[in-house]
């Protein structure tokens, strides 16, 4: 009888210790779970263009759970392909694979955005694994994959995103840059948001109209690279590279 207890007990623990509570989903595929699948877009090497797809985690246990993210570029086509994802409104840059703490507030989903940016005329495969994981378990945890295929010869098509948002200018800059931006869709709040290479945010300012520019001195930055983000309703809707040199 001890023996059964205890291999019950053991049963129990490892049921407990790989139990997935997380899940990847995309809202924009009727809630399609993606946990384990391969996801592929077909996209061109046009320059500086973000290639930005918006998914979900969520807890299948509908209990407020502390989590990390991560990334993995298992194949780029070109090394100086860029990569990077954001949590809710924080990026992390293409060096920065491994997110900070994020919590998942019960039945509310965290905005999960991918960004991938290819070297202009490369073409080939990338495949990007992403993964999320429970920082009390990470045992407890969800991946799934972005392949990319650029064939040779596309041209540049537009970005599909309902916003617009335009390169840094100057960029690099050393004492203060401007951002041309339009929104199609009135959000109840917006904002342009500079966050560093570590996923820190260091400066933001509200959007208060559908279309315009903004102008955001840079003059106490260090030198480096850092990322702009268009977040409206706390959700990132596109991203921009900026090179901050004194």
């Amino acid at each position: 009888m001890k023996k059964y207890t205890l291999l019950l007990f053991v049963c129990l623990a490892v049921n407990a210790l790989f139990a997935q509570t997380i899940e990847f989903r995309d809202p924009n595929n009727n809630n399609q779970l993606l946990n384990g699948q391969t996801l592929y877009y077909s996209v061109s090497s046009a320059a500086n263009i973000d290639f930005e797809h918006h998914y979900e985690l969520v807890s299948t246990t509908n209990q407020q759970i502390i989590l990390k993210a991560r990334r993995v570029n298992l194949q780029l086509n070109d090394p100086n392909t860029l990569v990077w994802f954001c949590m809710r409104i924080r990026c992390y840059g293409p060096s920065t694979p491994l997110s900070g703490n994020d919590t998942i507030f019960g039945s509310t989903p965290l905005d999960f955005s991918t960004h991938y940016v290819p070297t202009q005329y490369s073409s080939g495969i990338s495949r990007i694994q992403y993964s999320a994981f429970l920082v009390s378990n990470p045992n407890d945890s969800a991946v799934f994959y972005i392949e990319y295929d650029t064939p040779a010869g596309i041209d540049a098509h537009a970005s599909t995103n309902f916003v617009s948002l335009s390169n840094p200018i100057p960029n690099p800059a050393s004492s203060a840059f401007s951002m041309n931006y339009k929104m199609t869709n009135t959000p109840a709040s917006a904002k342009l948001v500079v966050f560093n290479m570590l996923g820190a945010q260091v400066m933001e300012t509200e959007i208060t109209d559908m279309e315009g520019t903004v102008r955001m001195d840079v003059s106490t930055l260090e030198q480096g690279v850092y990322f702009c983000s268009l977040v409206a309703d706390n959700k990132t809707l596109t991203t921009r590279r900026l090179i901050v040199s004194h």
